[in-house]
């Protein structure tokens, strides 16, 4: 999506902020020689954990689960694993507190990890029962970019921890209990806490009812695992000069990939412009960085139209005001459905953001 407040931008860059938003040929050094050759990079993942081990619930976290639970949200959102990876029906499974992982070869997510619609089976198993008489629709605003309601209480939380893409959409309407307000989303049940919104541990909930007790056994430590307590995750990790780091948009694959010289470091899923409105291809610098975003755009009074306040992360590269930026209306990442703008998941944007200066080279290309 890209902004269109022209005079508002000109007087806070002037022209020579623009300008640096205009083509720019980077170094060799810069960008991969094959933008297919980048999409297909494997990550550099030296220096951090393949395999870790959690000692509260005696199982183990690796590989490609490992990946997407530390890119995605980690214990905050997940919660820790209560089985091991296991095979259910030819799917490759795993168990968390809050949620539950299988990997998906199909899916365009890059981690090839997908998160199970837990919520939807715990509210129609159990949640519809348990919680009727309780709902209070009254209580629940129609938010026009989750096309369902969520309780104002719980919108702030859901719309800055990752909205629709990371809880997917309200699948009943909030309720109250015992001072509680509740809220069941498709993948995942949220509450109200003392201090800040809880995730009920669904996950658990089913891991408990529908396997059998041994895959629910504490396990030992796996060779080449680390102890989860004394793992430092998010140890510094050397991108190098901030000159040497590039963002190859690979627009047929809806997919961007950071880079250090011609390492590949992260990789993340988008969506990019919609055919009337393209995410246009070449190569570009970013030359304004805002950490909270108003955009506006569109004709007033047409399907057309947006204005929509807490971007975050929006880091612009081209003199239309295109950029990338946390996308929290909707979860078409993979699919080209924006205003112009590369939209991200909050995680992945929040990453760009601190990997990203201005300066950095971002190479747009089908």
């Amino acid at each position: 999506m890209s902004a269109r407040i022209f005079s508002r931008r000109l007087a806070i860059t002037g022209l020579a902020g623009i300008t640096a938003g205009l083509l720019a040929r980077p170094s060799n050094a810069q960008l991969a020689t094959n933008p297919e050759v980048t999409f297909k990079l494997p990550l550099d993942r030296s220096n951090k954990p393949t395999a870790l081990y959690f000692s509260r619930t005696g199982h183990n976290l690796s590989g490609s689960f490992l990946n997407h639970w530390v890119q995605y949200g980690r214990a905050d959102t997940f919660g820790l694993p209560v089985t091991e990876l296991m095979t259910e029906n030819s799917v490759r499974k795993q168990y968390f507190e809050n949620a539950v992982f299988k990997a998906d070869s199909t899916s365009d997510e890059p981690t090839g990890v997908v998160t199970e619609d837990i919520g939807t089976q715990w509210f129609r198993t159990y949640g519809s029962r348990s919680l009727h008489g309780l709902f209070v629709p009254n209580e629940s605003d129609w938010y026009p970019y989750t096309i369902e309601g969520v309780h104002p209480v719980l919108w702030t939380f859901y719309r800055d921890s990752g909205s629709v893409a990371k809880w997917g959409l309200p699948i009943s309407w909030p309720y109250r209990r015992n001072g509680v307000i509740g809220q069941v989303f498709e993948k995942a049940h949220l509450i109200t806490g003392t201090d800040r919104i809880q995730v009920e541990p669904i996950g658990h909930w089913f891991a408990n009812r529908t396997l059998d007790s041994t895959d629910l056994q504490r396990k030992a430590p796996m060779v080449g695992s680390i102890d989860s307590e004394s793992s430092i995750i998010d140890s510094d990790y050397d991108y190098g000069r901030p000159e040497d780091r590039s963002v190859d948009v690979n627009l047929t694959h809806q997919v961007a990939t950071f880079l250090v010289g011609e390492k590949a470091v992260y990789r993340a899923l988008i969506a990019s412009g919609a055919k009337h409105t393209p995410t246009p291809p070449g190569i570009f610098k970013i030359f304004l960085r805002r950490e909270v975003e108003r955009m506006v755009g569109g004709e007033v009074g047409t399907s057309d139209y947006y204005d929509l306040s807490d971007v975050y992360y929006t880091q612009y590269f081209t003199d239309d005001w295109i950029g990338f930026h946390y996308a929290y209306w909707h979860n078409g990442f993979g699919d080209s459905i924006s205003h112009g703008c590369v939209n991200m998941r909050i995680e992945d944007s929040r990453w760009a953001w601190e990997f990203c200066s201005n300066g950095t080279v971002v190479n747009v290309h089908y």
